[in-house]
């Protein structure tokens, strides 16, 4: 750092008196500035100075609390990049799927090898499976186990059509994750029930129930059905007829006399005979 040289009391008052009073001011003020700077240099490297030594103290402190190591790190230049296996019936998982999405559409099963060679493999590793065909999917590690939902260092793990699964590779074993499928809408039918669902597609198929589908229903109307050969049980006794005796016939007459009508009917029934309509007079007795 330069050295500055004291700065004296004003020298030149006489040299600056011929000048206007503010001129005079001005170069006065400046001076004592010059002043001012020059007696804070000091202090202020002696604050520098201060600082430095702290520093150094502090940056030694944290160099000897960690460790050397190498950190290596991969990207991930697979992202979104579909590597279409449809045509092949097997395959081994190569370093350059990372991040990949690997496309399987078959008729045939197909074999998926999920490659653990050492050194091969830099962590961390996955891809995502897709399978759009019929084959099954079977990915087997080729060391190691898979775990997934429901089963825990299992030895494979099946991929159906219309799945999509993520697969990740810790260094030892690998672990998968089948993607939900949505389940697809279906419009209402009367009269039917849904029958079925296909978890791999999302797709409900309905149908209409039979009487043997409600539980109760059938033995009840078997209940109402007509018997088809009906038996009869127990012994059929026939009655005894009653004893007829002989008729009596009288063919006499008896006379007598009857009380006479009255002249006038309190009334008629109408009825139709034959279509043509008759009065009956009825009497009052």
């Amino acid at each position: 750092m330069a050295t500055i040289t004291n700065v004296t009391p004003f020298p030149f008052e006489s040299h600056i008196a011929k000048l206007e009073p503010q001129v005079q001011y001005v170069i006065k003020n400046l001076w004592n500035s010059i002043g001012d700077v020059q007696n804070a240099v000091p202090i202020l490297k002696s604050q520098i100075d201060t600082n430095k030594t702290s520093i150094a103290a502090t940056n030694k402190v944290v160099n000897n609390n960690i460790s050397t190591q190498t950190v290596t790190t991969t990207s991930a230049p697979s992202i979104g990049f579909l590597n279409n296996q449809s045509g092949n019936t097997s395959y081994t998982t190569l370093p350059s799927d990372y991040g990949a999405y690997i496309l399987f559409s078959n008729s045939s099963p197909i074999a998926l090898t999920l490659s653990t060679a050492s050194g091969a493999i830099q962590l961390p590793w996955y891809c995502t499976v897709l399978n759009e065909g019929v084959g099954l999917v079977t990915a087997t590690p080729a060391t190691g186990t898979i775990s997934y939902p429901n089963n825990t260092s299992a030895a494979s793990m099946s991929i159906a059509q219309g799945q999509a699964a993520v697969l990740i590779y810790n260094g030892t074993n690998y672990y998968g994750y089948i993607v939900p499928v949505i389940p697809q809408s279906i419009a209402a039918t009367t009269s039917k029930w849904l029958d079925s669902f296909t978890a791999s597609t999302g797709t409900f198929t309905s149908s209409q129930p039979a009487i043997a589908d409600i539980l109760g229903l059938s033995a009840a109307l078997a209940l109402l059905a007509p018997i088809a050969s009906p038996t009869f049980t127990g012994t059929v006794t026939e009655p005894t007829p009653p004893v007829l005796t002989a008729a009596v016939t009288d063919t006499s007459a008896t006379a007598g006399s009857a009380t006479a009508l009255p002249v006038t009917p309190l009334g008629y029934l109408e009825m139709s005979v034959n279509g043509v309509t008759v009065k009956i007079p009825y009497y009052s007795v």
